[in-house]
């Protein structure tokens, strides 16, 4: 079925995951792939299965997907990227809207986070088929709800699509040369806006705005 769905099926024999919790370019952990078995992918063919099968099956099939790809038994996934403490909500909203627009991430999900920005005919994933991006305004984002999940994702990017990490991006070349402990606490402060901001998009969309939406949604975090 594979060549009828859009977004077409991971090839699990490259080993590069999109949702993870380890830096960009790395393997994803066993509970990251589980944590994807567990809750499907909204927006895609991919079911949640954890009220459908046992703990014990859901960890043997993410089990069998390692073992399709020689770069599990090359290495291990390194430890997760840390969720740094979050700014107050009340002083980000702005500033997050601010670094949205400074990353270019109006580009690919449109000014307004409804996956339809300028660059959409462009974008491709790494086997160069046409990819989409993500609605940010969806009531379902595949890497999960709140803040905290896309916060993630900025930070680590998504492997095998034009989504990258922005843990070095979102600073000045100025800002590139201070202190490392410096420059990830100045960092992780503004993904952190974004990603509230993100957040504050999908809340702001009425009902009518469900029905005559100007974009489908489709892949993305």
């Amino acid at each position: 079925a594979a060549r009828w769905l859009k977004p077409r099926p991971r090839d699990f024999t490259r080993g590069l995951y999109k949702l993870r919790s380890t830096p960009n370019g790395a393997l994803p952990s066993d509970d990251d792939l589980l944590a994807v078995v567990n809750r499907g992918m909204p927006g895609s063919s991919m079911p949640a299965w954890e009220d459908e099968l046992g703990l014990g099956d859901r960890r043997a099939v993410v089990d069998y997907i390692t073992s399709l790809s020689p770069r599990f038994a090359r290495a291990l996934a390194p430890p997760p990227v840390a969720l740094e403490d979050a700014p107050t909500p009340a002083a980000t909203l702005a500033e997050g809207a601010l670094w949205y627009r400074q990353l270019g991430c109006g580009n690919c999900h449109g000014p307004r986070g409804r996956g339809n920005g300028p660059a959409l005919a462009t974008l491709r994933d790494d086997w160069g088929r046409h990819i989409g991006a993500a609605d940010l305004t969806a009531r379902g984002l595949r890497a999960g709800a709140g803040a905290a999940p896309i916060y993630r994702v900025l930070m680590t990017g998504m492997n095998g699509t034009p989504m990258p990490s922005y843990a070095d991006g979102a600073l000045t070349e100025r800002e590139a040369e201070l202190a490392p402990a410096v420059r990830a606490r100045l960092a992780a402060r503004r993904l952190w806006a974004v990603a509230r901001y993100v957040v504050s998009l999908r809340r702001g969309r009425g009902g009518l705005d469900w029905l005559l939406g100007d974009s489908p949604g489709r892949a993305g975090p």
